[in-house]
């Protein structure tokens, strides 16, 4: 009876001690460090991402980009999605019907001054959301858009700017999303993005894109933007695919892609260029790219909070760059590369194994000795 009370102790004493250390020495995945980065800047009771939880600072396009993350994983389910869609509505401004600058238009946070890119921002996160019906008035938002719209038939960033390409695209993705399509003038848009394209055969941006007829020089966030458009008017085939393909495949360097040989690799142009080569690339993209390549670089951005950072080199991460390095391994169809155990935990399940053997290796022993001292009695 002794004997057996000591195994139980024993058995209960080894599983007491084993049981705190297997969620610890359990490893994270790439996926779950970058899923609860996002989560760690979400505040529960006001239903809202926070830039930094502690000062309760907060802009639409933080939110947006943590809402795109969860988006891409489909995890939504783990945020209060209509708390989240109310404070987007918040940042609406329906505040004086006669200030045609601002009334219709979605701010960067509440009481601010709208704008075109925190409108994009508020209607793609309700879209993403499934919240679009939040929106009420969809005409009343189109309007301010269209006040954005100048005469050579681009939007500019605010009712009065001059037109750039980005500002387009983010205006006409809005406008195709609240299904406001007669406002979108086609030909007017196709013919506005085609004369933006660098002709001259001589200059190292031929057949890129520049971002507006005050640039001289091509960008790649602008023939991202141009490439878009067509695509979303259906008249992407009006390009010239070879000449953009090569163009952007300059930008292409130590995994990444980077705006000029002056510069290191950045998530922002990486980015850019993988969704302008989705578009642009008849085959798949692998035809023209190491995927594998780009993969490893995107993840080396990486860092321990589980967040992402613009550039390799940098220590901090942000909810902006962590979401365009997911949406960049989407593209790739390299999303598989999250489920890997993050690189930063060094063999956790080795030491869980080597901590059960030794335990339950006493025991057995233990019990072996017991049992023969036991027989040893009898005789």
């Amino acid at each position: 009876m002794k004997a057996r009370k000591l195994i139980t102790i024993l058995l209960v004493l080894s599983l007491v001690l084993t049981l705190p250390n297997i969620a610890y020495a359990m490893p994270t995945s790439r996926h779950d460090a970058a899923k609860n980065y996002v989560l760690d800047m979400y505040d529960k009771d006001d239903g809202i991402f926070y830039l930094d939880p502690d000062t309760k600072t907060t802009n639409i396009e933080v939110v947006y980009s943590s809402v795109l993350v969860l988006y891409l994983f489909d995890t939504l389910e783990d945020i209060n999605t209509t708390k989240v869609a109310l404070w987007i509505n918040s940042t609406l401004n329906l505040e004086d019907i006669n200030d045609t600058n601002n009334y219709g238009g979605f701010a960067s946070s509440p009481g601010g001054t709208p704008d075109i890119y925190s409108t994009y921002y508020a209607i793609q996160t309700l879209f993403y959301l499934d919240e679009l019906d939040m929106v009420k008035n969809t005409t009343l938002i189109a309007e301010w858009i269209n006040r954005t719209k100048n005469a050579d038939g681009g939007y500019g960033y605010y009712p009065g700017k001059p037109s750039t390409l980005i500002s387009t695209y983010y205006a006409i993705e809005c406008l195709i999303l609240l299904n406001e399509l007669s406002y979108i003038n086609y030909t007017e848009l196709k013919n506005l993005v085609l004369d933006l394209q660098v002709s001259d055969k001589s200059s190292i941006d031929y057949g890129a894109f520049k971002g507006s007829f005050n640039e001289s020089a091509a960008s790649i966030e602008s023939t991202y933007a141009a490439v878009n458009i067509l695509y979303l008017l259906n008249a992407v085939d009006e390009l010239n695919y070879t000449l953009i393909n090569n163009w952007v495949m300059q930008k292409w360097a130590n995994g990444g892609f980077r705006p000029s040989k002056a510069h290191y690799p950045d998530i922002f142009s990486t980015y850019w260029c993988i969704s302008t080569l989705n578009i642009t690339t008849n085959a798949s993209i692998s035809s023209i790219l190491d995927i594998e390549n780009v993969t490893r670089w995107v993840l080396s951005l990486q860092k321990e909070d589980g967040g992402f950072s613009v550039y390799s080199i940098d220590e901090t991460s942000s909810p902006i760059a962590t979401a365009l390095a997911i949406e960049t391994l989407y593209l790739l169809g390299s999303m598989g590369e999250l489920d890997n155990q993050v690189p930063w935990e060094k063999g956790g399940l080795t030491y869980l194994y080597l901590f059960l053997i030794l335990i339950f290796g006493s025991i057995a022993v233990v019990t072996l000795a017991m049992y023969v001292k036991s027989k040893i009695k009898r005789y």
